[in-house]
């Protein structure tokens, strides 16, 4: 389906953001394929470092534990991120950042920020047909209420700071993955 392009003759530094359900995961890795660099996703990063023994795992698997619902706190998610891209030139953030204070703390590194738009309504039916870990609509219903506002003063910043690539995550995947590609390269691919 995809061509790998020649590797970047910079560094590529991109982060794909969108509500949940936008496909930041999906488009993350066709771009990691597609430009032959590391995919670092917030979510995975987490779930490996929350298995293992360390006083950051301990942080994650009671994060991730609790009864209800939060949004990861910025400082693990910070710790997170920088340890998993420290030692690389290029990378593709997937679900990161995801509020100001993140994207603020990443500003020397991060230069172009994809945005995956779709509506609330779309994330809600996304999240809940997901064919692996269906999630149940109230706990999609909580997740959206806290993440609207965080990523709407997100977007603003990124809009300020950075590159923003703005696609409308509703298309067939091919249709997404296509466009971003275009608005990267230009139109030469």
């Amino acid at each position: 389906m995809l061509r790998r392009l020649r590797p970047p003759q910079r560094p590529i530094r991109l982060a794909v953001v969108g509500l949940p359900g936008s496909g930041k995961t999906t488009q993350a890795r066709w771009l990691s394929i597609e430009f032959g660099i590391p995919c670092v996703s917030l979510r995975e990063e987490v779930a490996a470092l929350a298995k293992t023994d360390s006083l950051l795992g301990d942080a994650l698997r009671v994060h991730i534990s609790a009864p209800v619902w939060q949004p990861l706190p910025d400082e693990l998610a910070l710790v997170v991120v920088t340890e998993s891209i420290v030692d690389l030139d290029s990378w593709i953030l997937e679900g990161f950042p995801r509020n100001r204070e993140q994207a603020i703390a990443v500003l020397e590194r991060l230069a172009t920020v994809v945005h995956l738009d779709i509506s609330a309504e779309l994330s809600m039916q996304r999240m809940v047909g997901r064919a692996r870990d269906p999630e149940d609509p109230a706990t999609v219903s909580q997740r959206q209420d806290v993440e609207r506002g965080r990523f709407a003063d997100l977007l603003a910043y990124c809009r300020e700071e950075f590159r923003v690539i703005e696609v409308d995550g509703s298309l067939q995947e091919d249709v997404v993955t296509k466009t971003i590609l275009d608005a990267l390269c230009g139109g030469r691919r």
